[in-house]
């Protein structure tokens, strides 16, 4: 009896090394935080003279922590309650996903779906793209929230789902074939609600109503059926102007996903839902956690790295992040989630400002003890190249065509300086082989240069994808002819025409529903500018060396062409 006794404790002790309680797997190294040090942390906002701030606190399974503060209403000076509806756009496209993945576990629909079972799309896009394809943003169709603005129209402009259908179904080429190409895309994400409507027979608001927030208990949540609706008990979105405040203006953009409004008591509700989810691999849940497709591979969890969730990693003192951020009309809003540590912190606000970082301070609170020691830094075995000439040779302006940036390398004092001059910021180079510079004081920084001809080079940064640019001359002759350049240019698949002409020496893009746009010469017949839309637009040249159309490319958009009119006609 004895004996049998001892080989049943060495069994459980045994069971308990290889797979050990939830509660003993990781020592929990939060701190409690009392409800002063929240009030005390969020204390400039505790003020109804000024709009406010919302925070709530997820914390091992439970609700830690709900408090508002500020006014959901400037003029009648009501004060910002738990169960005040704020709008978040962001949690709305989270949700669209979780009811695809719902419906799909149900067997109402399929991931493997073929959309032309719900759209009439055009030739270019039948037979290709699946359901799975819009949650990746890897669909290949045009993103028609960034084709809008290319078409001249403003994010003011109402824009119909009829219009954003018509615009699909003109689509004569995809931006990539599916599944080969991530590319950030809210179109996606609309259809998305679409044939949510279209299997359910539903509203977006009655189907997530019944199937998502009544069965979480999430009684202050909806999406909007019209811009114009009443939605009791929301905070106004506010702007700051001057010494005072303005209403935001909330457009119902059509080809976007639905409005959706929330109170902090209800993302909470959902952020528990959803870390309990996955943390228990309940049904579909863990799915919210995969990382999407990148260039047809699982992407990797760096900084930036996307989520079939729609929210995004960020490395945060040392401890994976994940954030869903969203901001629209003097609405602002962040959820992030501390998978490993079981912590969820949200914060919604009608101050127009972004207020992230109050989730962040407010983690600090929480975290203090969970973030890994800094690590020594490693001291770069650095080298001596020659002289100030070779030094020089990597000196010059460098162009990085993915994502649009323009950076500067120049020689100061025998050292050679780094700067991005898009968002302004830089560093000191040194040396650590022939063609290898780390950056001064900034560790897992280095840029890694073309050794041929220094053509450009690899920006290497710590937990993200390398960042490759090419060299270019801002005092090269090509551009001082400038006239070959200008025209009228059309794009039948958005109907839309610019106008592109001279004035005081430089090229500008005209079109009467927008201001001028001064484009500013790159590389060879390849000009950039600073309008969102117009990121770069390289002309193409047919084999006589006469321009015949021209490429746009922006965040969303690659190579869209404007074909070359063989007379100059008026904006369209």
């Amino acid at each position: 009896m004895n004996r049998l006794l001892i080989l049943l404790l060495l069994n459980f002790f045994f069971c308990i090394l290889i797979y050990p309680p939830e509660g003993l797997a990781q020592k929990d190294l939060k701190l409690n935080v009392a409800e002063s040090q929240i009030d005390s942390l969020f204390e400039p906002w505790n003020d109804l003279s000024k709009p406010g701030i919302a925070i709530g606190v997820v914390k091992n399974g439970k609700i830690d922590h709900l408090k508002a503060y500020g006014s959901a209403n400037l003029e009648h000076k009501i004060p910002n309650q738990v169960s005040t509806k704020f709008l978040y756009p962001g949690l709305s496209d989270q949700i669209i996903v979780y009811a695809i993945l719902q419906m799909d576990a149900l067997g109402k629909l399929s991931l493997e779906d073929k959309i032309d079972a719900y759209f009439d799309l055009a030739p270019a896009l039948k037979n290709k793209i699946q359901i799975k394809h819009l949650i990746h943003h890897n669909s290949g169709i045009n993103d028609l929230v960034a084709i809008k603005e290319l078409s001249a129209w403003s994010s003011k402009d109402k824009f119909s789902y009829n219009q954003t259908l018509a615009m699909l179904q003109r689509q004569s080429t995809l931006e990539a074939e599916p599944g080969t190409k991530y590319i950030y895309n809210k179109t996606g994400l609309r259809l998305l609600q679409d044939i949510i409507e279209k299997v359910s027979g539903k509203t977006i608001n009655e189907y997530c109503t019944e199937n998502i927030f009544t069965p979480l208990g999430m009684t202050h949540s909806l999406y909007l059926d019209s811009h114009l609706q009443m939605v009791p008990n929301s905070a106004t979105g506010y702007y700051k102007a001057s010494d005072s405040y303005e209403k935001g203006q909330l457009v119902h953009n059509e080809s976007e996903v639905a409005h959706f409004y929330t109170s902090i008591e209800d993302v909470c509700k959902w952020a528990l839902t959803i870390s309990e989810g996955i943390k228990h691999k309940k049904g579909f849940l863990p799915k919210i956690d995969e990382l999407c497709a990148i260039e047809g591979e699982t992407a990797k969890e760096e900084n930036m790295a996307k989520y079939l969730g729609q929210h995004n990693y960020w490395d945060f003192k040392g401890v994976g992040k994940l954030y869903l951020i969203g901001m629209n009309a003097g609405y602002a809003a962040k959820l992030i989630r501390f998978p490993e540590h079981d912590l969820s912190i949200v914060v919604l606000g009608n101050a127009g400002d972004y207020n992230g970082h109050w989730t962040s301070f407010t983690a600090d609170l929480y975290l203090k003890n969970c973030y890994p020691k800094p690590e020594e830094k490693k001291q770069e075995a650095f080298i001596t190249l020659k002289d100030n000439k070779e030094l020089t040779s990597f000196c010059g302006t460098f162009w990085d065509s993915d994502i649009f940036v323009k950076t500067a390398i120049t020689l100061e004092n025998d050292t050679l300086v780094w700067n991005d001059l898009t968002y302004g910021w830089g560093a000191k180079l040194m040396p650590i082989d022939q063609n290898k510079f780390a950056f001064l004081d900034m560790p897992g920084y280095m840029l890694d240069f073309d050794k041929e001809n220094k053509s450009g080079y690899s920006l290497h940064r710590p937990r993200g994808v390398a960042r490759k640019t090419v060299r270019y001359n801002e005092d090269a002759i090509w551009h001082n002819n400038l006239t070959s350049f200008t025209g009228a240019y059309y794009s039948q698949e958005i109907d839309t025409e610019y106008i592109l002409v001279i004035k005081d020496g430089e090229l500008f893009l005209s079109h009467k529903r927008q201001k001028e746009i001064l484009l500013s010469p790159l590389m060879k017949d390849t000009f950039k500018s600073k309008h969102k839309s117009f990121k770069e637009i390289t002309f193409i040249r047919n084999a006589s060396n006469e321009i015949v159309s021209f490429e746009v490319s922006n965040m969303s958009i690659k190579k869209h062409s404007f074909k070359k009119s063989k007379d100059t006609t008026s904006n369209m």
